[in-house]
């Protein structure tokens, strides 16, 4: 950096246009860092303007290492450790924060251009989502807008759109090589996405627990869960749409988890019905789990069937997930062997005797399981029980009481427990799933989105005609939860019509509205980013070059090609440049040759190696009644042949002079 970098002040078009980048990126850190860096980041950009106004800067050394020190002290605060990647782009917010207070000239405007870029990058190390992608870009475009109007910043003030276009040239310049090095550049095994992502919380989506109040509290999350699309066309209806995640084997009371299971032993599987494939695109969450349509018949590669027919993966879902899947859900078991019915039978360590009188009016009616069954719903059904978000919390060992006897209060994990502790003591094998029910189409993109909203726990019981029934007591409690879809959808769902206790959605999109529109528009949008420019991993650009039929063609011709195609850029670039520099250039050449012949057919010849200024002044003193027009004629041709910028006034100023320049005195 030069010495002249130091004195230059950045003016204030360029800080304007570098502000707005800086700004652009804020939205990309709320949500992914501790929320005061981004809100301090914000702060000092108001207030490098309102110091810029008053022509101050923070200039203390002592206040510029108290802050940095706080700033530093202030993220180790929120992190304790600084093994993590929000550890490093929070402090790197919070040092850029000072950086902008104390810019003033050159240099510290070029290093600022640069911590941009940088603080591009970081925001696709916090998440990839369309949004990020377009807050980036719009940064960059700016980043480099800043540069442009800073090495520009002599021409007119205020100008928007010279720099603008100038920046939008350079861009799409490189927009073939970044398309060349996206679809050709060789790539890894595993996909285009960062490595270095921040692993999600668990307690967004499902763990391998059921307790009162787990399901409600994702319930209330309007997040996206995953996205299915179904290759062949066949979408069940919304009834039948259970997405099967964990399967639930030990219980107590309304407490349920995996447990030890049967191991991995499956049951004969037996299909019937229509087999429904799906793609499914799922947000990271964390945690093993993986959903697909009740029940899945294959596990695709790098996934396992646990035992209970349900997909868990072999690595965290830290990152957008896409997989393949085959369900079929009249699917049933032909037998159930001794290891399952061992674990779906195991009682929990205390039972009322409330509960086991319950459970005795119902086997000694009949001792039929389909009828015991009917006989439970049928209680749920007629018994007062109402469909709540939040019911208050059951603990202790009666918890399953005060909610059978009592409170009769409840959301689906709470009924899909209890009808399955009332199951296993009338003898009848049972376990719980939890995942989603539901979900809304996108007319768009012809796909189904689910989201947290819709999560969802149901019973599964073992009937010796049909193997593992679904059974979901939610369907006796509140039957628009199965026919209206999640919570967003229902707002009268008790057997008296009640609106749902505590729900955390008092309103939602309406259907058809414009926001409903512009909603699945932009998911259609990000789904296609998250589907198409994400995973184009090595897979995908082997069957991109297959597809282009570049795949077969040799070594030797993929070179030819590649030289050809170069050869070709370069040679349309070389001529645009030269046609670009010639018109304009090559125009004004011409007249000031037309003024040398005038001047020459008069008495003041211009030597070969005679510059414009020195043959102004020769000719002016040859010349004397002339002497303005040609020294007018001579600044305007200086300026039209190395001014960067000349104006279209000058052009036809000098135009005209020339024109009328005859030599004699008038």
């Amino acid at each position: 950096m030069t010495p002249a970098s130091t004195s230059i002040l950045i003016p204030r078009q360029p800080l304007l246009w570098l502000s707005a980048a800086l700004l652009c990126l804020v939205p990309t850190f709320l949500g992914n860092i501790v929320v005061w860096a981004p809100l301090v980041f914000l702060c000092s950009l108001l207030a490098k303007f309102w110091m810029d106004r008053r022509d101050r800067r923070l200039r203390s050394l002592p206040l510029k290492v108290a802050l940095s020190l706080a700033a530093i002290g202030g993220v180790f605060a929120t992190y304790g450790s600084p093994r993590s990647v929000e550890f490093g782009v929070t402090l790197l917010v919070t040092l850029a924060s000072l950086k902008i207070l104390e810019s003033h000239n050159a240099k510290d405007f070029h290093v600022l251009i640069m911590v941009g870029w940088v603080l591009c990058l970081c925001a696709f190390l916090l998440a990839e989502d369309f949004g990020v992608a377009l807050c980036v870009l719009a940064a960059f475009v700016l980043l480099v807008g800043a540069l442009v109007q800073f090495h520009r910043h002599s021409g007119p003030a205020g100008t928007l759109w010279p720099p603008l276009v100038t920046t939008l040239k350079l861009l799409l310049q490189a927009l073939p090589i970044v398309a060349l090095l996206f679809f050709f550049f060789p790539r890894g095994g595993g996909a285009m996405q960062l490595q270095f992502l921040g692993q999600p919380s668990d307690s967004v989506g499902f763990s391998g627990k059921l307790s009162p109040g787990s399901v409600s509290s994702i319930a209330s999350s309007d997040d996206l869960a995953f996205r299915a699309e179904f290759p062949d066309g066949t979408i069940p209806s919304p009834r039948n749409l259970y997405w099967r995640g964990a399967v639930l084997w030990h219980g107590d009371g309304l407490n349920w988890d995996v447990g030890s299971g049967p191991g991995h032993a499956q049951a004969n599987q037996r299909r019937s019905g229509i087999a429904i494939r799906q793609r499914i695109t799922i947000e990271p969450h964390g945690g093993r789990w993986l959903f697909a349509l009740d029940r899945p018949l294959n596990a695709p590669p790098g996934i396992t069937l646990g035992p209970g027919r349900y997909l868990q993966s072999v690595r965290p879902i830290s990152s957008i997930r896409r997989y393949e899947v085959l369900s079929a859900p009249e699917a049933s078991e032909s037998n159930l062997n001794p290891r399952e019915r061992t674990a779906s039978l195991r009682l929990p360590s205390a039972l009322s005797p409330d509960v086991r009188a319950l459970v005795h009016t119902w086997t000694a009616t009949t001792p039929e399981p389909r009828a015991i069954v009917t006989a439970a719903l049928e209680f749920f059904r007629t018994k007062g029980f109402v469909y709540s978000l939040s019911p208050g919390h059951y603990v202790g060992v009666d918890a399953l009481d005060e909610l059978l006897f009592r409170r009769k209060s409840g959301f689906c994990e709470h009924y899909a427990a209890g009808f399955a502790t009332l199951m296993r003591v009338a003898g009848i094998p049972s376990r719980i799933v939890v995942g989603y029910l539901g979900g809304e189409f996108n007319q768009y993109g012809n796909y189904l989105v689910v989201r947290q909203s819709d999560a969802h726990a149901w019973c599964e019981v073992w009937l010796p005609e049909s193997g593992w029934t679904r059974v979901d007591p939610t369907s006796v409690i509140a039957p628009e939860r199965l026919y209206l879809g999640s919570l967003r959808d229902m707002q009268t769902t008790s057997v008296q019509r009640q609106p749902i206790a505590g729900s955390a959605r008092t309103s939602s999109l309406p259907p058809g509205g414009v926001l409903s529109e512009v909603r699945q528009a932009w998911d259609t949008v990000s789904y296609a980013w998250d589907s198409r420019v994400l995973p184009f991993d090595l897979e995908g650009q082997r069957e991109f070059l297959m597809a282009s039929g570049l795949e077969t063609i040799s070594g030797m011709s993929q070179l030819l090609w590649i030289a050809a195609a170069a050869a070709f850029l370069l040679g349309a670039y070389t001529l645009v440049s030269l046609r670009r520099s010639r018109t304009p250039r090559d125009a004004v050449r011409q007249l000031y040759e037309t003024f040398c012949r005038k001047a020459s057919r008069v008495g003041a010849t211009r030597s070969v190696t005679e510059g414009p200024a020195d043959f102004a002044q020769r000719a002016c003193a040859l010349l004397p009644g002339e002497a303005a027009r040609i020294q007018r004629i001579v600044s305007s041709y200086i300026a039209l042949r190395y001014a960067p910028n000349p104006s279209r006034s000058i052009v036809q100023t000098f135009a005209a002079d020339v024109d009328a320049f005859t030599g004699r005195s008038t």
